[in-house]
């Protein structure tokens, strides 16, 4: 039966070589990790054209099935003045990117000089910034013959990691190396690309277990179980609870089962619950050109696995995560971290992948507060980019190699927890306030 819902109604950062103030921690740990830099939030600027209309893409790599390879990230020794304040380190890639890269870079103690305070600092490269940043450094007052040590603290999003260590040295003979300013550019302000051609909160948004025109289906195209994934949640129905109504939004509810359910997949039966909403059955939902918006509340149960995607009327990969929450890996920060992928391939074979996978909230100056606040993800396909942004700023880019590929929206939480698991601190919902698509094509 179709429902018809009814609901009253930082601290340090590199961009384009700029340095702001910084401030925040690495919370709930013992033995906390280095401060991540957090940006005062950079302006963002109005793309060129509903973001670049140019394929940046050769056409080799524009049939889904290629792409080119990921730059390498290397860290470049510098020198510094006697007495200086601020170390320096050269950061640099090997080519030029079809897709955001991000290094992270630690500061660290070197020979007789420290930083004021050891922290990790992500430095951004979008398509079309130049090849070469540095990244600052406050440190104490150094003599000559000392020195800074960076380090790239993870491997890169969006590139691989080269010369993971540089050193800054202190020489009152050797010249300067100057700061890296010019030729970046400011993250994109999302503008939506086409005509609004749904917009649902939780007074208007339809679903049932089957889906269709303008109803959104509680299954995946291919039923309710993702064995490939080895996920532990057998996604529910409407009977089930999967999908209800809460004060003021739609809530996707996981939990564990009193009895977990056979999928007849292959897997053992599932213990837990887990909760989709997918456009496979709306064609009106459909775009190839345009935009989409969640505004949503995130779980902070560990073992969640919420996401936010776009998938092709026919056929896997390819696939376009705009959003994935990690909680089953012990790196990733529910309130804060951030994750996007494209995924190319044909006929049920994966031929690439590209992720960006260590990003945080505070990288773009925006708050921690993923899973106690509302925030709006975002993505815009257009016939050159995959354009990515939280809270209308972009954070990452891909060029598109899937072009005149036909997209509906998912919306989930699965589950990815030891099938022993209690599975009861916290929330495992994901609250979806609204959601709004935008077609040009």
């Amino acid at each position: 039966m179709m429902r018809k819902i009814l609901v009253l109604s930082g601290s340090f950062v590199i961009v384009a070589g700029a340095v702001a103030a910084w401030s925040l921690t690495q919370a709930g740990t013992s033995n906390p990790l280095p401060v991540r830099a957090v940006a005062d939030r950079p302006q963002p600027v109005a793309g060129p054209d509903a973001f670049g209309k140019t394929p940046l893409l050769a056409p080799q790599f524009r049939t889904g099935d290629a792409y080119p390879e990921r730059p390498t990230v290397d860290l470049v020794n510098t020198v510094i003045r006697p007495g200086a304040r601020e170390a320096l380190a050269v950061v640099e890639l090997s080519s030029s990117s079809p897709t955001t890269v991000i290094a992270y870079v630690r500061c660290r103690a070197g020979i007789g000089s420290r930083p004021v305070r050891d922290r990790t600092q992500a430095v951004i490269f979008r398509p079309g910034d130049p090849q070469r940043a540095t990244v600052a450094c406050p440190i104490e007052s150094a003599r000559p013959g000392q020195s800074i040590v960076f380090r790239q603290a993870y491997e890169p999003d969006g590139g691989k990691r080269g010369q993971a260590q540089a050193s800054a040295t202190v020489s009152d003979t050797d010249a300067p190396t100057p700061p890296v300013t010019e030729g970046f550019r400011a993250p994109y302000a999302f503008a939506p690309l086409g005509q609004l051609v749904y917009n649902a909160d939780a007074t208007s948004i339809l679903f049932d277990d089957k889906g269709g025109p303008g109803i959104w289906s509680t299954a995946l195209a291919h039923g309710r179980s993702q064995p490939a994934n080895q996920e532990t949640g057998y996604y529910g129905t409407v009977a089930m609870g999967a999908v209800e109504a809460s004060d003021n939004a739609i809530l996707l509810r996981t939990r564990r089962l009193e009895k977990p359910v056979d999928a007849k997949d292959g897997r053992p039966p599932y213990p837990f619950q887990a909760a989709i909403l997918s456009a496979h059955k709306s064609r009106d939902l459909e775009f190839v050109y345009g935009s989409v918006e969640w505004d949503v509340k995130m779980p902070d149960r560990i073992g969640t696995w919420p996401g936010l995607w776009l998938l092709p009327r026919h056929g896997w990969p390819p696939e376009i995560d705009v959003y994935e929450g990690f909680s089953h890996n012990p790196e990733w920060t529910l309130s804060s971290s951030l994750s996007t992928t494209i995924h190319g391939g044909s006929r049920s074979k994966r031929a690439f992948r590209r992720s960006a996978f260590r990003m945080q909230m505070g990288d773009f100056g925006l708050a921690n507060t993923l899973t106690s606040e509302y925030h709006k993800f975002q993505v815009t396909v257009d016939p050159g980019w995959i354009t990515m942004f939280v809270d209308g700023v972009e954070t990452t880019r891909y060029a598109n190699p899937f072009p005149g590929t036909q997209w509906h929206p998912l919306m989930q939480v699965a589950v990815k927890a030891p099938p022993d698991s209690p599975y009861t601190q916290g929330t495992g919902d994901m609250a979806l306030r609204s959601i709004r698509i935008w077609r040009s094509q």
